[in-house]
């Protein structure tokens, strides 16, 4: 049986991995990095998490980490009896991987194409991945690759405005989002300041997609759909969300998100995966254009995503049907599986708690009080989980809700107690 090799970067993404896994039944054996100033490691606390391979931090020591990770695969190779399958839990840990895929191929497999054999370089690269996905049918906004200076121009002139750009993959280190205070693209309006800010970007050893910002109206046409497709590029589960709080807004990360399900989206996400020839875990993030009432795709993303654990507890384990997909056993999968009514009813609701918080108790003029807390938490309709809090794995979750009650100055038993009891009704 192959194993599963969930390689921490982000931890939220890495304990919703392993989570998934351990739910599954799936072999699986952790492989975490880290660095000056990192974490904390919830994760860490995790009854799945034990025995870790350590390997050296890509971004210091991207070739060591290279190393590091082929002893790893090695030994589960010898151990096991079969080449383990390694998960990213970050676009940078993706991007280690694929840069370093000639001397690991053979030695560790990876998801996305024939076999799940070679990683997917093609559609990590934002402006290769757009010419597929625009050669497929697929309505994408009108997409430029910067690369060079000597592009500059042609984008300045090309693209139409407002329009906004980003990196076409991510560093180890993440230095996109540093330089621009956590987002993950820039907006721009017109053609001067792009032709400047491209060029200083360029000067910063970046490499970019340069696109039309796609208007919408609400965060009900901003929808991101998740999706698990089968060798022949079916998709066979799927559900949606809306982003019911971003931040920073409006190109950073949910915080508060709920699980949806938009069966009008289903057709255009098949043709994204037949464009792509995608086998595996893959989301997509669709824009209702408020100019033509098009859903259009703005990204795509080729590994578990950030709350993958969250749509487990409800029912669609991602991770699973890729363990079933590896052992060749997707006999009994239906022919799709989506949400239920009853799951839907539910209002499932995942909030990163930490981060969603800060703006309301920044606004007090008061010190936090722990009723506080409680009242975000219940001014938000539906069944509410939180980032690392499972009732079947909490250690996780009472460490970063005790981190939070020491950085605000409140009774650490007292909000664990509470925070508890609001998530379970009493």
């Amino acid at each position: 049986m192959t194993t599963l090799l969930p390689v921490r970067a982000n931890d939220i993404c890495f304990l919703g991995t392993v989570r998934a896994c351990g739910a599954a039944g799936l072999a699986c054996e952790t492989v975490v990095y880290t660095w000056p100033g990192a974490g904390p490691w919830y994760s860490e606390a995790s009854r799945w998490v034990a025995d870790s391979h350590v390997i050296a931090n890509p971004f210091a020591h991207a070739q060591r980490a290279c190393e590091d990770l082929i002893a790893v695969a090695e030994s589960v190779n010898t151990r096991r009896g079969a080449l383990p399958l390694a998960i990213p839990s970050s676009d940078t840990a993706l991007m280690f991987l694929l840069d370093h895929q000639a001397r690991l191929h053979g030695k560790v497999r990876m998801m996305g194409g024939e076999g799940h054999v070679r990683g997917r370089l093609d559609v990590t690269e934002k402006h290769t991945c757009a010419t597929m996905l625009a050669a497929g049918g697929v309505q994408i906004p009108k997409t430029f690759a910067c690369l060079s200076h000597a592009e500059v121009e042609a984008v300045v002139e090309g693209v139409p405005y407002p329009c906004v750009y980003k990196p076409t993959t991510k560093d180890y280190g993440q230095t996109f989002y540093a330089r621009h205070a956590g987002e993950k693209a820039v907006s721009v309006g017109d053609p001067g300041t792009l032709r400047r800010l491209l060029h200083q970007e360029l000067d910063a050893g970046f490499r970019l997609v340069v696109q039309e910002r796609v208007e919408f109206a609400s965060v009900h046409d901003e929808i991101p759909c998740y999706v698990y497709v089968d060798e022949d590029h079916r998709i066979r589960m799927a559900a949606t969300a809306v982003k019911h709080t971003i931040q920073p807004h409006p190109y950073g990360t949910a915080t508060v998100l709920y699980l949806t399900w938009h069966p009008e989206l289903l057709e255009h996400a098949q043709r994204v995966a037949t464009a792509l020839r995608w086998r595996g875990i893959l989301m997509i993030e669709f824009i209702r254009d408020l100019k033509d009432g098009m859903w259009k795709v703005i990204e795509v993303n080729g590994r578990p995503w950030l709350f993958v654990d969250f749509f487990r507890r409800f029912g669609l384990n991602y991770l699973q049907y890729l363990g079933d997909d590896l052992r060749g056993d997707t006999s009994h999968w239906p022919a799709l599986r989506v949400p239920t009514p009853e799951v839907l009813a539910q209002q499932p609701v995942h909030v990163s708690l930490p981060k969603a918080i800060e703006p309301v108790l920044a606004q007090l003029d008061r010190a936090p009080r722990v009723e506080d807390v409680v009242a975000f938490l219940d001014q938000l309709p539906g069944a509410k989980t939180l980032t690392f809090l499972d009732p079947t794995d909490p250690k996780p979750g009472h460490a970063e809700l005790e981190a939070l009650a020491r950085q605000v100055d409140l009774p650490v038993g007292e909000l664990v107690g509470a925070v508890e009891r609001t998530l379970h009704g009493v």
